[in-house]
């Protein structure tokens, strides 16, 4: 996973430039899901879900800890903001996904994202409050992780 190769997919989107071409080419390995990315496909790694219906947002925050995940999703936040409350097909956050991985940075990075929005402290009240189809809020992954 390559944040600045991401970021540059994500800026180049409706521009056709030397980077967009060098792109064009890049495959992307998002967990088990393969997609061909260039500057048209650019909106569908933000809008597109995997077979479980799982967001960008959700396939970074289940991916790791490290800080290229971290900027990753970032990256993804920062184009996509209705990322952060998106369900899965199993009714699931990305916060949900983050906290059933065990990967508390992203969680902390997930949480500061609602914090820092217009009404943070309600929306991170809100996002906390969430629960998937079987009624588990990301606190409940968290413990059982």
């Amino acid at each position: 996973m390559n944040p600045e190769l991401l970021k540059s997919l994500l800026n180049s989107e409706g521009r056709q430039d030397t980077a967009t071409t060098e792109y064009a080419s890049v495959i992307l390995q998002i967990g088990r899901e393969i997609a061909g990315a260039s500057s048209q496909a650019t909106s569908l790694l933000l809008r597109g879900v995997t077979s479980d219906g799982d967001s960008a947002l959700h396939v970074v925050a289940a991916a790791g800890d490290r800080d290229e995940h971290l900027r990753s999703a970032s990256a993804i936040y920062g184009k996509a903001r209705h990322l952060l409350e998106a369900r899965n097909k199993a009714g699931s956050t990305p916060l949900h996904v983050a906290a059933r991985a065990r990967n508390v940075e992203m969680l902390s990075l997930l949480v500061r994202f609602a914090g820092e929005e217009e009404e943070g402290e309600e929306r991170v009240r809100t996002l906390l409050r969430m629960q998937n189809e079987v009624g588990e809020t990301a606190l409940h992954g968290a413990i059982r992780a």
